[in-house]
């Protein structure tokens, strides 16, 4: 675990789309354990400041950003940083769940196979761990070959939970992972988020001031792509440095 208590270090970042800003000069620590939530209203930034962390803003061509993230002694920015090597340490889910046409074995396995694993005793040990850890293993070992069409919504969520924890990340990137599902299935993420965060750094965006309260180790507030107030969630949520954060924390706004 001693490896797991680091810092992911946000200097200095700016993100644009064209001209206009998106987030501007962000300073922030992310610690390398536990749940880190991002909250704030919609166009705030928060998952602008997610996507930079895997560089999935490199995928916008009007996008340029400048600053640095600073890993493990790296700055996942820079020119030399490969953004799909990064990507297999810094995996995302997204907000709708995106499964692939295929059944649900494959639906896991797909990140592995990229990876060159073929040994079929390793993936179907790693593909159970994975379910196991995404809380979906009782109910799919016995339809492994069936369509992942097939599943419900929450179910769906938590096969793209498992696929991204497949290939071993050691952050995983989550924006509003529950805001399409229905409480029921919402309350199981939650329950599996603090389940995974021992094995894996978690940084979620969400729109629920409850949903961080209840999950969430830090709290990082933003506003208009500034970055308002950060620490740590009881402090953040009970004691708010900032006017602006209690009024939001309080729906006073937003």
């Amino acid at each position: 675990m001693a490896e797991k208590e680091g810092v992911i270090r946000v200097k200095d970042l700016t993100v644009k789309y064209g001209q206009k800003p998106a987030i501007s000069s962000v300073d922030l620590d992310v610690k390398e354990a536990g749940v880190t939530a991002f909250i704030g209203p919609s166009g705030c930034g928060k998952s602008t400041l997610l996507r930079a962390f895997n560089r999935m803003n490199d995928e916008i061509p009007t996008c340029s950003m400048s600053g640095q993230i600073e890993w493990r002694g790296k700055n996942l920015l820079s020119d030399d940083i490969d953004p799909v090597l990064l990507r297999r340490a810094v995996s995302m889910v997204f907000q709708k769940a995106n499964v692939f046409p295929t059944s649900i074995y494959e639906n896991v396995a797909f990140g592995l196979r990229i990876q060159g694993l073929k040994d079929k005793t390793e993936l179907d040990a790693i593909i159970e761990e994975s379910l196991n850890d995404a809380f979906l293993w009782d109910e799919v070992k016995d339809r492994m070959e069936e369509d992942a069409y097939s599943l419900s919504g929450g179910q769906q969520q938590r096969l793209c939970i498992a696929r991204a924890l497949a290939t071993k990340p050691s952050i995983l990137l989550m924006d509003e992972p529950t805001s399409a599902l229905d409480p029921i299935a919402t309350a199981k993420i939650e329950e599996l988020i603090q389940v995974i965060k021992e094995k894996v750094t978690v940084i979620i965006v969400t729109h629920s001031m409850s949903q961080a309260a209840r999950i969430s180790d830090q709290t990082a507030f933003l506003y208009l792509g500034e970055l308002i107030e950060a620490g740590p969630t009881k402090k953040i949520f009970s004691e708010p440095e900032k006017e602006l954060t209690g009024q939001y924390i309080t729906g006073r706004f937003g």
